[in-house]
């Protein structure tokens, strides 16, 4: 399925149909982190250059037997009548789109529980799932004389994308909370560009360690951008720090949670969407 981009804004990209793409293979990154590698004629026509996208990927249930997608109007998917055909759907960012060989590469960060988690700690090569997106604008990374990065496992599929893509001559920060030292991998970065991993992300307020390390930082006042992504503690609590302390603008910065701590995403959706106005303003 090919998939025209017909809008003539410079970075929309008109969202196609859901679409089924397959495993290529997958690969074990860290202790807690997967990379799975899809390919498929879902994929034809890709935009290049999404690095940190969101898009849907829909999950068969254990109890279906097939994959049923929904069909996309513009006021949004349309699903079957019968709700026991719906799969679960679930937002994942994408760390890069190769299209000369047709793959689309996603992280998952893998937790003991959790639908993506569990289907991604078992993928195999000719698994299938449903593809929403990308579409709409992609926040990308202005040009900047420096750059930073904040953000948990749930964050480096797009974190870790934008990063391989800055300027060779870019400079900036990522600050980076993962489980443990098991987690720590060697990222596709310019060489300015330090990284600082802290440990201790599944114990419930480890956030704060984000903050305070940003805040011995020696950050520039003028011409920074930051890239903000992950639990929605450490999105907020960053975001205020760069706002209120240093005078960053909304203008300049991308802050946006992707998850909070007790509540998995479907019942995160409407409190996410909520969060996110509010960091806008």
């Amino acid at each position: 399925m090919h998939m025209p981009n017909t809008e003539t804004k410079p970075g929309f990209f008109k969202p196609p149909q859901p679409r089924p793409i397959t495993v290529r293979r997958t690969i074990r990154i860290t202790e807690h982190l997967q990379r799975v590698i899809f390919t498929g004629d879902g994929l034809k026509g890709f935009p290049e250059g999404w690095e940190s996208a969101h898009i849907k990927l829909l999950f068969k249930k254990e109890h279906q037997t097939q994959l049923t997608l929904p069909t996309l109007d513009p006021k949004g998917p349309i699903w079957p009548e019968d709700q026991a055909l719906k799969p679960d759907v679930r937002v994942y960012s994408v760390r890069s789109y190769d299209a000369q060989n047709n793959e689309l590469a996603v992280d998952f960060a893998l937790h003991e529980q959790g639908v993506a988690s569990t289907w991604a700690r078992h993928a195999k090569p000719g698994d299938i799932v449903g593809l929403g997106g990308p579409g709409g604008y992609c926040p990308k990374p202005p040009a900047s004389d420096y750059y930073l990065f904040a953000g948990d496992l749930s964050a480096l599929s797009g974190m870790g994308g934008l990063l391989a893509t800055l300027p060779t001559d870019a400079a900036g920060h990522a600050v980076i909370l993962v489980p443990g030292p098991e987690d720590v991998f060697e990222l596709d970065r310019p060489d300015n560009v330090r990284v600082s991993w802290l440990y201790g992300s599944e114990t419930p307020g480890s956030e704060a360690k984000v903050v305070s390390e940003i805040q011995n930082l020696e950050l520039p006042m003028r011409n920074l951008w930051a890239w903000l992504a992950g639990e929605q503690s450490l999105v907020v609590q960053v975001r205020e720090h760069l706002k209120d302390r240093l005078g960053v603008t909304s203008q300049q910065m991308y802050a946006t949670p992707f998850w909070k701590r007790g509540l998995d995403e479907d019942a995160y959706h409407d409190a996410r969407h909520d969060v996110m106005h509010a960091l806008e303003n």
